[in-house]
């Protein structure tokens, strides 16, 4: 089933000044943590399948969102930008530039203020992850084992179209020249 065919039931979880009491009472919390953590892993290893394994299970569970805001769209809103803010983050442990992600995550943010129902955000949050996916698997920048290299590639990448001195390098990193 493609993202865009997608029907995924949701509710969100009422207010409350004790949720934890009431959870307990009435049996309803968030959506299990693991849940979203498939999905993110998904993301974070440029898994296709993966995201579309993880769609599947949220449209065969269903999604418990927790209370955000007293305003409808409001809340609605929040979920999907609070979504979008983890995925991108997981698309960067993956290897995405960080400077492509933080652009991708601006845009799909923006996106969000037209939004006026859920079920726009569902299917637009389900889009963008089959998008923010194939980006981690085709664009990703190798990964070593050394956070240090990492940063400096991430310097040039960013500085192509601009000269740049070891000595600029060092100094960004912290490091000395030599």
């Amino acid at each position: 089933m493609s993202s865009n065919q997608r029907e995924i039931n949701y509710q969100f979880l009422t207010s409350s000044k004790n949720f934890l009491y009431d959870a307990r009472e009435d049996g309803k919390t968030h959506t299990p943590f693991h849940y979203e953590l498939l999905l993110f892993r998904a993301i974070q290893n440029g898994d296709r399948k993966g995201v579309e394994d993880s769609l599947t299970l949220y449209q065969n569970s269903g999604l418990i969102i927790g209370h955000m805001s007293d305003n409808p769209l409001r809340e609605v809103h929040y979920w999907a930008v609070s979504t979008i803010a983890v995925a991108i983050h997981y698309a960067i442990l993956g290897g995405l530039d960080e400077s492509e992600a933080y652009q991708l995550s601006d845009e799909y943010i923006q996106e969000i203020d037209f939004l006026k129902t859920m079920e726009e955000c569902i299917h637009y949050l389900c889009e963008k992850a089959m998008e923010l996916v194939t980006k981690v698997k085709e664009n990703t920048i190798p990964q070593c084992s050394s956070p240090l290299i990492n940063q400096c590639v991430h310097l040039i990448h960013i500085h192509l179209h601009s000269r740049l001195k070891i000595e600029d390098l060092a100094r960004s990193l912290h490091v000395s020249r030599d």
